[in-house]
């Protein structure tokens, strides 16, 4: 699977004042940014195994410990 170059890392996870969580598989929500906090959870931190800070703008393809969003998958009933 190939990555896109605006994706973000499966292991960035978000949280805001609203208990709203995002990452992984789902879509970030950056309108509260006073509020969101971002934590890596391949290191439970809130920067990554690089050390660097876990963020929308930084857990990109561009860094060494990313890795690609698993897709959705969908089940029909």
């Amino acid at each position: 699977m190939t990555a896109d170059a605006n994706q973000h890392c499966r292991f960035l996870r978000a949280k805001n004042g609203y208990g709203k969580l995002e990452g992984g598989g789902l879509p970030f929500f950056t309108q509260d940014t006073v509020t969101t906090t971002y934590r890596c959870i391949s290191t439970g931190e809130p920067f990554g195994p690089d050390y660097q800070l876990a963020h929308t703008s930084t857990c990109t393809i561009k860094r060494g410990c990313f890795e690609t969003a698993l897709p959705i998958i969908e089940h029909e009933d």
